[in-house]
């Protein structure tokens, strides 16, 4: 049954049911409006996004472009069929098309690269500041007559201000600023706990001024969106 049929059908039932046609016209119309107004950015909506297709790789377009050649070869270097010429124009269009897309992702990376640079410059200056910034607990070092005894006469007295020592480090579980990191020297290969470590190697053995260091360090790559976590650990 057609369209048509089947909406002539269910007015009749309507009719002899008693009930009232209703016009949706004006309904639509304000469906319409809205639509509209939406992609103005007027009324935010959900949208599916259409998906795009995938893209060939050039692998598979210069195979095909080979079958042609193969033809063309066989006679005396020329595509007679239309359909061959217009199959290799296309071909070639979309040779180009990989092309370009190719250098656009290049340009993007040599760009991503760049940004990495001011973000990694950005999280030492942080860095450095909340490092110089920190005011480490104080220790006291005792050297006893019998240093299996902790009662016995000190010998020996050192104050230190820096407070306790230690190791602090930034662990980067990004991949691509993880190798960038590992391009540029700043990291290492982390074989405990994965990803690319970034040791501090300022504020001499004070634990507390680079952790410090290290959780500033880390809240501005997190910042990026670069996923990272600061750790520490005692001399």
């Amino acid at each position: 049954m057609g369209i048509k049929e089947r909406g002539n059908q269910m007015t009749n039932l309507n009719e002899s049911r008693g009930w009232e046609e209703v016009d949706m016209s004006a309904e639509l119309e304000k469906q319409n409006v809205a639509y509209e107004q939406a992609h103005k950015g007027d009324i935010k909506i959900s949208v599916i996004k259409e998906r795009r297709p995938k893209m060939r790789t050039l692998k598979q377009v210069n195979a095909d472009l080979d079958v042609l050649r193969i033809k063309a070869e066989a006679n005396h270097y020329q595509l007679s069929d239309g359909a061959d010429k217009a199959k290799w124009g296309e071909l070639r269009a979309e040779e180009e098309a990989i092309r370009e897309a190719r250098k656009q992702r290049a340009h993007q990376r040599a760009t991503a690269r760049k940004d990495f640079q001011a973000i990694y410059d950005e999280a030492q200056t942080a860095g450095m500041e909340a490092g110089n910034k920190a005011i480490p607990a104080p220790m006291v070092v005792q050297e006893h007559s019998n240093m299996m005894d902790d009662k016995s006469p000190v010998k020996q007295e050192w104050y230190v201000a820096e407070g306790v020592c230690g190791f602090a480090w930034v662990n980067v579980k990004d991949r691509v600023f993880g190798q960038w990191l590992k391009d540029m020297g700043y990291g290492d290969h982390d074989s405990y706990y994965r990803g690319v470590t970034i040791w501090c190697s300022q504020f001499g053995q004070s634990m507390q001024r680079k952790e410090a260091w290290a959780q500033a360090f880390a809240e501005v790559l997190t910042k990026h969106n670069i996923r990272s976590y600061s750790q520490s650990r005692m001399d």
